[in-house]
């Protein structure tokens, strides 16, 4: 098949070759999901003859971020690429890298108007225009033996709101016989920033950078130093008193399988892993509940937003502006509600609108297999969608990441260790990192 290349500075520009627009879609998915993301792929290209999309996988997603931003010759880039939540700061906010889909759609039409609130904060800009596009909906919380919390007479969605009340729901299992340990955790830096988003807390500058680029890492100030100091300190408690399964055990190959097989009633992570863990207490199973994430300071009640998580498709700025649009075209199309139960079913990712909720073969799913999810799109769908309850647009995510796994390790594995003074070190690393961003952008 002959493929048109075509680009607006080439001199060939205005000969257009027979064929298809091939449209490139660089993509860091593997496993079920890359099976999923193929599908719709095949499927777009059946359903029209104007473009050809190609997918081609780049490694991890700092892998494509680093190609995008070395590659030489911008008639090499793909016009498309699939992107981490967390990393969507960091292409918003590299110059020149994106074309955001408001160039192409309007914020009141389909898809992104039917999106589920909480992921236009961060996939759209401050005033609610679509810069990105959620290929599916993540949400960062814990799993909950439904059975154990009912046998102890307490509501998983009251008591594990934030990390105070998670601390204080491992202390009464572990106490009252009910497990052997509270929870166990998926022991991933970034648990850090969903647990200030959750509190609405931000630690950087102009509204987390979703008003402008970021120029202060607001770690040392008093509303955020109390929050992460919260957040170690009963974590570390929880390490101190045997209530959770050992820090920095895997996650897959221990915490899991102490979840599965009842040893503890907790089990931290990401809504999307629910095939993992379903697959995982199929021998003996039981009933499920998923909560949020908590806050990481003690509200009193359940945080009134949360910050959304997953994966999602960026338009990149090849210069090629046939290509560019066919790949606004087929992210639309990844979007609708065939392609998106699909991924659902095969992943535990939540739906993005309604119309995937309500519909006929996912409401099967819920009823049979997954009957927390319901709620889970519920409380996400009610959460407030400024960007005060969003993670940042963070153009340094690889650095915050690093810089709250070595805090979380440091406060867990020493209980000696100043936890103000943790604190004093992310906030002098961070805004290093931040300073030579802003110094070389």
């Amino acid at each position: 098949m002959l493929f048109s290349r075509l680009r607006w500075f080439s001199p060939s520009a205005a000969e257009k070759k027979d064929g298809p627009v091939e449209v490139l879609l660089w993509s860091a998915v593997s496993g079920s999901i890359a099976n999923c993301l193929q599908q719709t792929v095949d499927e777009f290209n059946a359903s029209q003859d104007k473009y050809f999309v190609n997918v081609e996988y780049q490694g991890g997603y700092m892998d494509i971020y680093t190609k995008l931003t070395t590659t030489l010759n911008k008639e090499d880039l793909p016009d498309m690429a699939i992107v981490s939540t967390e990393l969507c700061g960091t292409y918003r906010l590299t110059p020149e890298l994106l074309a955001p889909l408001s160039d192409f759609w309007k914020a009141d039409e389909e898809p992104w108007g039917n999106l589920n609130g909480a992921l236009k904060a961060i996939w759209g800009d401050a005033n609610g225009n679509p810069s990105c596009f959620p290929m599916g909906n993540s949400f960062y919380g814990q799993f909950v033996n439904a059975d154990i919390f009912a046998a102890a007479g307490i509501d998983p969605y009251e008591a594990l709101t934030s990390v105070k009340g998670l601390y204080e729901t491992c202390k009464k299992l572990v106490d009252g016989g009910f497990c052997k340990y509270g929870a166990s955790l998926d022991s991933w830096g970034g648990f850090v920033w969903y647990g200030l988003a959750a509190a609405g807390v931000q630690f950087m500058d102009n509204g987390n950078g979703h008003l402008g680029d970021p120029t202060k890492i607001l770690i040392s100030t008093p509303e955020v130093r109390a929050a992460l100091y919260d957040y170690f300190y009963y974590f570390r408690k929880m390490q101190q008193e045997n209530l959770i399964v050992p820090y920095g055990s895997s996650w897959g190959d221990e915490s899991l399988p102490a979840f599965a097989t009842k040893q503890c009633a907790i089990c931290t992570g990401s809504i999307a892993a629910f095939n993992r863990v379903e697959k995982a207490m199929a021998d003996a199973p039981f009933a499920l509940a998923w909560v949020p994430c908590w806050s990481a300071v003690d509200l009193g009640h359940a945080p009134d937003g949360y910050a959304a998580s997953g994966t999602g498709f960026c338009v990149i700025n090849s210069g090629n502006k046939e290509a560019m649009q066919g790949a606004a075209d087929f992210i639309a199309y990844s979007g609708s509600v065939v392609p998106q139960v699909r991924l659902d079913m095969n992943s535990g990712y939540l739906p993005i609108n309604e119309a995937v909720l309500n519909s006929a073969e996912y409401q099967e799913f819920v009823t049979n297999r997954f009957p927390a999810a319901k709620r889970a799109f519920e409380i996400q769908q009610a959460a407030a969608v400024d960007y005060q309850h969003t993670n940042a647009l963070n153009p340094i995510n690889n650095a915050c990441q690093s810089a709250s796994a070595a805090a979380w390790s440091k406060v867990m594995s020493d209980f000696d260790a100043d936890i103000n003074a943790v604190i004093d070190e992310m906030q002098t690393t961070l805004q290093d990192a931040l300073d030579l961003w802003n110094a070389t952008k």
